[in-house]
C-alpha cells in the first residue's frame, strides 16, 4: 500500500521532470538556432549563448539521469546478476541501490553546500549564478535518489504499480 502511494507520487515527479526536461531541450534548440543564424547569417557573435546552452546541457543531463533511473536505463553491470535466482537477485539489486542512495546522497549534501558557498558567483558572458548548476545537480540527484528508493519499494514489497496509458 505504501509502496503504491509513494509509486504514485514518484510517476508524478517523473512526468514533471520529463516535461522540463522536453522544454529545456526546446531552449536550447531555440538557443542554437539563435546562435547559428546571428554569427553566420548576420556576423554577429551571441556570446551568452553558449554560456546559456552549457547551462541547459548540465541541466538536460542531470534531469535526464532522473528519467533514465524510473525506466531501469540507468548504467549498470547486472550481467552475472541476471544469472542468479530471481529472489537473491531483487536482495542484491536492493543493496545496489541502497550503495546507489549512498553516493547520492553524499553528492547531494555537496551539492547544497556548494549552493551557499557559490550563490554570489556570477559565471560567464550570460552572468549565470554559479549556484544554480549545483542546484541542478542537487534536482537531478534528489530525483535519482527518489526513484532509486521506489525501486527498492517495489522490490521489497513485491507491489508494482500498473502502467496506465
Amino acid at each position: 500500500m505504501i509502496a503504491k502511494r509513494y509509486g504514485k507520487m514518484v510517476e508524478i515527479l517523473n512526468k514533471i521532470n520529463e516535461r522540463m526536461l522536453v522544454f529545456t531541450l526546446a531552449v536550447m534548440f531555440v538557443v542554437l538556432m539563435a546562435q547559428i543564424f546571428a554569427r553566420f547569417i548576420f556576423f554577429v557573435p551571441l556570446p551568452a549563448s553558449q554560456d546559456v546552452l552549457t547551462f541547459l546541457m548540465v541541466a538536460s543531463v542531470f534531469m535526464g539521469s532522473g528519467i533514465a533511473v524510473a525506466n531501469h536505463k540507468q548504467i549498470a553491470l547486472e550481467f552475472f546478476v541476471h544469472a542468479l535466482p530471481h529472489k537473491i537477485r531483487n536482495k542484491f539489486m536492493v543493496v545496489a541501490d541502497g550503495i546507489s542512495i549512498f553516493f547520492l546522497i553524499i553528492i547531494i549534501t555537496q551539492a547544497y553546500e556548494l549552493i551557499g558557498k557559490t550563490q554570489h558567483t556570477l559565471v560567464g558572458a550570460a552572468q549565470i549564478p554559479q549556484m544554480y548548476y549545483y542546484l541542478l545537480v542537487l534536482f537531478g540527484c534528489v530525483i535519482m535518489a527518489v526513484n532509486y528508493i521506489n525501486q527498492i519499494l517495489i522490490k521489497v514489497t513485491g507491489e508494482q504499480m500498473k502502467e496506465e496509458e
